[in-house]
């Protein structure tokens, strides 16, 4: 900067301005920490990607099968099984995740350096930041197609819910049975009846009606209606919609009023395609 003189600060600014970036306090080379921040801010978005990924993933086994990744005819699970329907784009958002993350690693790495031009530190993040940011592209591309035509299977929640309506409700059951005979002789009860249930494979209610303190006091229709899922639903759906209401505020500050208009990477053409890519064709 020091041929420019005193427009060298001048010129560091209207350079900064014409990126879109703020002006640096301190020289760039021997400070790291913004390429740092950068990586580390990159693995972040990744793992919260890779999270909503896997829990994809793992709904998708064939025992639960409640939701899976977007499918077209023509799409191959297996070379060997005609029959899979594997979440291979899942599985790419979460392996592109572990790269980033890996990556970030190496951000902290190049914070350590000597003097103001180790170019030990600046070399590294020639490939870190290289690809951290093509995988950051792709994997968001991917998550953006995932979760536009996710497949949801409400019917297998709701009798993967009802199998499981004892087992997440007994606590619920407790309280109920525990306004009428305390509520520690309700767990003991409770607790008995739910291990003699798991051992003989039969139903808890039908092993609660049989018991004494438990008969004498409620009627069937009470402890049903004791486990009934639709009963603990509490304020869940108050919760979901404050979380869609904060991503539409989100999507209307950037100019979109959806998730499909939206552009995953400012360097995507109208078409979601990489303009920075080998072989771009557009115009």
């Amino acid at each position: 900067m020091d041929a420019f003189g005193e427009k060298g600060l001048e010129l560091l600014y209207r350079f900064s301005k014409k990126l879109g970036l703020n002006t640096a306090l301190t020289a760039w080379h021997s400070s790291r920490d913004r390429s740092a921040e950068f990586l580390t801010t990159m693995a972040m978005i990744s793992a919260t990607s890779a999270k909503i990924a896997d829990e994809i993933r793992s709904l998708s086994r064939s025992e639960t099968g409640e939701v899976e990744e977007p499918f077209q005819m023509g799409k191959i699970g297996s070379s060997t099984m005609p029959h899979k329907r594997n979440p291979e784009m899942c599985e790419q958002v979460v392996v592109l995740a572990r790269l980033i993350r890996a990556n970030a690693g190496l951000g902290f790495e190049g914070m350590i350096n000597e003097h103001e031009r180790d170019y030990r530190a600046v070399r590294l993040e020639w490939v870190t930041i290289t690809d951290t940011s093509l995988f950051v592209c792709g994997l968001l591309s991917l998550a953006k197609g995932i979760l536009k035509d996710l497949i949801v299977h409400e019917d297998r929640i709701r009798k993967n819910v009802d199998r499981a309506a004892v087992s997440i409700s007994t606590e619920a059951l407790m309280f109920r049975v525990g306004k009428k005979i305390g509520k520690q002789t309700a767990h003991r009860v409770i607790y008995e009846t739910c291990m003699e249930a798991i051992e003989t494979g039969q139903p808890l209610i039908d092993l609660l009606m049989n018991h004494d303190q438990i008969s004498q006091k409620f009627k069937r229709e009470d402890l049903e209606k004791a486990i009934d899922p639709m009963n603990h639903i509490g304020i869940s759906q108050t919760l979901t919609q404050r979380v869609i209401d904060h991503v539409k505020g989100k999507l209307a500050s950037v100019g979109s009023s959806s998730i499909e208009e939206t552009r995953v990477c400012p360097l995507m053409d109208e078409d979601g395609v990489c303009m920075v890519g080998d072989g771009y064709a557009g115009s």
